[in-house]
């Protein structure tokens, strides 16, 4: 693999971080699912990310011109994106991350005409053959929550920038107005490398990148849109307040269970030690044995386990379920409200309305209207004159 430029390793790094939030999350919700699967998922999920690193550093051609898949899914550049994510497109990137059901001759040829195990599937599956359809699960999840991950991305990447260019340099209210209102479109990845971004004017800079950040909130809320309930991310946090009544307990039954240990374990006893469970058995300090002061941390522990059963009973540790990606939304919204305050503008002004934002549309319904288009083309040629129904 050639070496990264630092944008490059930059871009990476952002979208596996994203990408990770996501799968832990899903991993909790299938632990809690199916507990049996926790000394395995982390395993799988951390093999999986070796493949999507391979995707991301992979090349694809546009033209007489190779793009890098992460730079693509870093860029506002719809068109390329839309083809990474098009499994008729000759770039996408469907094959590298999804295995086919059936056995892969090319990875058998990679690995060995007769070689039994020669992907992620088969190496697992050889394990336990149950776990295949655990893998065709992470498969699925991966595939699901890679675009969102590159759009979560470049929306903290562009604030970020937004951040320090309105900290590090004047910024002119009138000129940055005219460009908002001119709503620039978004730069191709064959744009930028012809033009510099840092070179244009600081307002027109600003101006792009927070007319971006409105199109990427736009393109990420019509993803939830089609969000259907298998897809989503359900994510519970721990209660802060739950363990106040039970860490009290936790610690002292430590405690006794540590005094237990120690004095089986010795043949002596400290002074200080004596002189305490001297008072506690309302003994003379010889009668102490370590035998004497184990069975009554013994007994003191066994009297603290029903009160932690009992509080542990009476308290969910965890919160109510949320939508993850419906959550960022809403933080991706509150973000956009705030560039009022951030850009000197208007406390009325229709930031949500900054771009024209075109419709992020599926691979699915590009398809669909191929085929309408073409169906109506061919009832065109069939009839002559007008059509009457």
């Amino acid at each position: 693999m050639a070496v990264l430029k630092p944008q490059q390793q930059a871009n990476i790094n952002r979208l596996m971080k994203h990408l990770r939030l996501y799968l832990n999350a899903r991993a909790d919700f299938a632990v809690r699912v199916n507990p049996r699967v926790k000394n395995i998922v982390d395993d799988m999920i951390f093999h999986h990310f070796h493949r999507v690193l391979s995707t991301l550093t992979f090349e694809r051609m546009f033209g007489p011109v190779r793009f890098m898949v992460a730079d693509i899914l870093m860029s506002t550049d719809i068109t390329k994106r839309n083809a990474l994510f098009s499994p008729m497109d000759q770039n996408s990137i469907m094959t590298m991350l999804v295995a086919e059901n059936k056995e892969s001759n090319e990875a058998k040829k990679r690995a060995g005409v007769n070689m039994p195990v020669y992907d992620l599937k088969s190496l697992y599956e050889s394990l336990d053959p149950s776990l295949n359809k655990f893998m065709v699960l992470i498969e699925s999840w991966v595939w699901w929550d890679l675009l969102d991950s590159s759009l979560c991305g470049i929306f903290e990447e562009r604030l970020e920038r937004l951040r320090n260019l309105v900290a590090n340099e004047g910024i002119d209210k009138t000129e940055l107005s005219r460009h908002l209102e001119n709503r620039p479109p978004e730069m191709s990845l064959e744009e930028l490398t012809e033009i510099k971004f840092d070179d244009l004017m600081v307002e027109e800079q600003a101006a792009r990148l927070a007319v971006s950040l409105v199109r990427v909130r736009a393109w990420f809320k019509a993803e939830r849109d089609r969000d259907e309930a298998f897809k989503i991310i359900l994510k519970r946090d721990s209660k802060p307040d739950s363990f106040d009544e039970m860490t009290p307990i936790m610690v002292e039954c430590g405690k006794r269970l540590r005094a237990m240990e120690a004095a089986r374990k010795s043949t002596t006893i400290e002074p200080n030690l004596l002189s305490y469970y001297a008072k506690q058995f309302s003994c003379a300090p010889q009668e102490v044995t370590p035998e004497r002061i184990a069975n009554h941390e013994t007994a003191k522990l066994q009297e603290l386990l029903p009160r932690l059963n009992s509080v542990i009973a009476r308290h969910d540790s965890m919160g109510e379920p949320y939508d993850l990606k419906h959550k960022q939304q809403e933080e991706m919204d509150a973000a956009l409200v705030s560039l009022r305050g951030l850009l000197s503008l208007p406390a009325n002004y229709p930031i949500l309305r900054l771009a024209q934002v075109e419709r992020h549309r599926t691979a699915a319904e590009e398809e669909v209207d191929e085929f309408d288009a073409a169906a109506h083309q061919s009832i065109e040629a069939d009839h002559e004159g007008p059509m009457l129904f």
